[in-house]
This record gives structure tokens, C-alpha cells and sequence, in this order.
């Protein structure tokens, strides 16, 4: 991803994640269902790491929905909401993963 690319590899700071990406955004990244809160937490295992160390980047989750209103929350994906933020078909949670895709799972992935 483009921060990645302009910081030598490393993902951003947990406690920082938000600010870190609104300068590639241009806004806050932000969860409609959330009620006007962020609504998204960062995986504390990304804590300014180099994706590249991960041998399998579709499988690890980077960003979720999360039951933390604070902006830049982070947790080891402790704060999924459960049951899920989305009622599609049944109750998900949207989650984003280290190479840039995003899904809507059921459960939570495995991590």
C-alpha cells in the first residue's frame, strides 16, 4: 500500500494508524453502521512492522469493525463486534487484510 511504499516497507504505528492514512485518503476512514464513530480498529500485530515478513499477506487481517469508538483504536482483534456490526445474511463484520483486500465474514477469520 502507498504509505508502505513511502516508509521503507513498514506499516504505520498502531496508536497512529488513523493519521496515517488520512494523508492518502483525505478524510476519515469511517464505518456508517458505527453511528458517526470510526468504528474501525487496527491489528496490534501490524505495530509498525514490514508486510513483507508476512509469507502470506491475504490472510492477515489489517483492519476490522470494532466495538471501540475511540479514533486510532487498536487491539489484537479483541473488540469485533459480537454479534456482527451487519446484517446481510446473518450476522458479519467487514474486515480489510495486509494485501488490500476487504470481505464480510460471518465468523471471524482465523489469525
Amino acid at each position: 500500500m502507498q504509505y508502505e511504499l513511502d516508509h521503507d516497507g513498514l506499516t504505520p504505528p498502531a496508536a497512529t494508524w488513523c493519521n496515517a492514512y488520512k494523508i492518502y485518503t483525505r478524510h476519515i476512514i469511517k464505518c456508517p453502521a458505527a453511528g458517526g464513530n470510526v468504528g474501525y480498529a487496527y491489528n496490534n500485530r501490524l505495530d509498525h512492522v514490514k508486510s513483507s515478513d508476512y509469507s502470506d499477506p491475504t490472510t492477515v487481517v489489517w483492519i476490522y469493525d470494532s466495538t471501540s469508538s475511540a479514533y486510532n483504536a487498536h487491539d489484537n482483534l479483541t473488540s469485533i463486534p459480537k454479534p456482527g456490526r451487519h446484517n446481510f445474511a446473518g450476522s458479519s463484520n467487514n474486515y480489510g487484510f495486509l494485501d488490500g483486500h476487504v470481505k464480510w465474514e460471518i465468523s471471524p477469520p482465523a489469525h
